[in-house]
């Protein structure tokens, strides 16, 4: 278990510096790139994720009743999600549906190393790299959005699946397989850590084991 030395909630300066930087070098629909524009415009004539994102939004306003307003604006919180979305999106279509796997590695190899390097609470870069507090990646929430939609699709009896969920999650694992290849297995996407140590294996595994206790 990593020791979680030092939060940086108190340095607002470096964490509206942090939230600038993910608005330019983090944000993937920042490429002039004609094949990635044209991936995210696949994915966006295919799929409707407004519905999340408002409803992630929405839950962050709840979080403000009765509370004092926080250091970091709700805008600025909209623009983060934003973006983690549009990650969701083309790791979706680039990686899951089409396995462009070099063509992804060679737009995004400086974040992808970064998010794979930046694993600890105690480095200033996994504010930008990393999600605050739990040291996710958005390869994590990519991989359990599409875990439990591919399985969403294959409902049983109205429930959704041990079986189809580990299906999924291998399909997504053979496919963070293949991008780490083109790491030269630098790093590790499948085994990589959050901030309490815990792997993407097992925090895949633990969300299939949860989801599956609370349908019964």
């Amino acid at each position: 278990m990593k020791d979680v030395s030092y939060y940086y909630s108190g340095e607002y300066g470096y964490q509206f510096m942090a939230l600038h930087k993910k608005s330019i070098v983090y944000d993937p629909r920042n490429s002039n790139n004609p094949i990635i524009q044209d991936y995210f415009d696949t994915y966006d004539r295919n799929n409707n994720t407004f519905p999340i994102y408002s409803a992630v939004i929405q839950s962050e306003f709840d979080k403000l009743k009765d509370i004092e307003l926080p250091i970091v604006p709700i805008s600025f919180k909209m623009i983060i999600q934003e973006i983690n979305m549009s990650w969701v999106a083309i790791i979706h279509q680039m990686v899951f549906i089409e396995n462009a796997y070099n063509t992804f590695y060679s737009e995004y190899k400086d974040v992808i190393e970064n998010i794979l390097l930046y694993d600890s609470p105690d480095m200033k870069e996994s504010l930008i790299y990393r999600y605050y507090g739990s040291g996710l990646s958005i390869f994590h929430v990519a991989a359990k959005i599409w875990i439990f939609n591919k399985s969403y699709r294959e409902l049983n009896n109205g429930l959704i699946t041990k079986e189809s969920m580990s299906k999924a999650m291998e399909e997504v694992l053979k496919c963070y397989g293949e991008l780490e290849d083109r790491t030269n297995n630098i790093h590790s996407i499948v085994y990589m850590t959050d901030f309490s140590g815990v792997t993407l294996y097992d925090y895949l595994v633990g969300f299939i084991e949860k989801f599956e206790a609370n349908q019964i």
